[in-house]
């Protein structure tokens, strides 16, 4: 009835070393990618990686700043962020 899988094809070694060729061409250009996207994995890990360290640095630097005012000032600056009631002067 149906034509056998063997039957219906008919491979030259021409047509066989093409094949092979172009399969080995997507598999260059896929290793070319995923190399390519490594490369972009890890420019953006060093750009997230300096950000953090940035925002950690300017936390640490806000908080010695908030103590600083508070001496300078002799006011009870956190308390006052929690409470809410800073004194009058």
């Amino acid at each position: 009835m149906f034509p056998t899988p063997a039957a219906t094809v008919s491979a030259s070694p021409i047509s066989l070393a093409f094949i092979s060729a172009v399969h080995a061409d997507e598999g260059e250009r896929a290793e070319r990618y995923e190399n390519d996207d490594r490369v972009g994995e890890e420019l953006w890990e060093q750009v997230h990686e300096v950000l953090a360290n940035g925002v950690m640095v300017l936390v640490v630097l806000h908080v010695l700043g908030v103590m600083l005012a508070s001496v300078i000032h002799r006011d009870k600056l956190v308390a006052s962020m929690f409470s809410g009631a800073k004194r009058a002067e």
